[in-house]
């Protein structure tokens, strides 16, 4: 038998059982680690009472710029807020780009805020009651462009919905979305774009 219970719009956590039931105690309580449930520890509950604000997510432009071929990269301005009273450290994170169906076309991992460089240690971190406005620097390939219909200029017509999803070091995620977007394309990037149309192209980054 699987019970399920839905609780809506309530900040009042956490929620655990009040009496044992068979094989589970009183005050079992089981928090959403990633893809598996784990047991709340003291962290966690920290987390639930003392952190009473939240991390906010903003897109400062409608547009991934594309120009960075020598590092591999594309950048979108950001604004991170956290205004919990706990640190926030992201340590992961995705943008996705889908087409006006949502069905994803790309997707581009975090390289950093302000850095075009990849780094296996990426972390950005936010001070409680803090913000953090940048660059956010999105892997991106000569591949991808095919994939976003962009023309040998590196551009298109097309808009697209664009989702940045993050994690912290307590695996707790974090999304945006914004639509209408654009993405303007440059340089040694386009190089297959202009292949499949018979159009010579001279590398700068080689």
């Amino acid at each position: 038998m699987l019970g399920v219970f839905r609780i809506h719009g309530t900040e009042n956590k956490p929620y655990m059982l009040k009496k044992k039931y068979e094989r589970l105690n009183e005050g079992y309580c089981l928090i959403r680690k990633g893809s598996i449930n784990a047991l709340a520890k003291r962290s966690d509950f920290d987390n639930m009472y003392l952190n009473k604000g939240q991390f906010e997510i903003r897109f400062l432009e409608q547009s991934l710029h594309a120009i960075y071929d020598a590092d591999g990269c594309a950048s979108i301005e950001v604004a991170f807020s956290n205004t919990t009273d706990l640190p926030t450290t992201i340590i992961a994170g995705e943008l996705f780009i889908r087409d006006k169906h949502g069905e994803e076309l790309t997707h581009h991992p975090i390289y950093g805020l302000n850095n075009r460089i990849e780094d296996a240690d990426f972390k950005i971190a936010l001070p409680p009651k803090s913000e953090v406005v940048g660059h956010l620097f999105v892997g991106f390939s000569s591949s991808q462009p095919l994939r976003l219909n962009i023309d040998e200029h590196g551009l298109c017509d097309e808009k697209y919905d664009f989702e940045l999803l993050l994690m912290d070091a307590r695996h707790k995620k974090y999304s945006a979305t914004i639509r209408q977007c654009r993405v303007f394309v440059d340089g040694d990037f386009l190089w297959k774009v202009k292949q499949q149309k018979g159009i010579p192209h001279k590398f700068r980054t080689h």
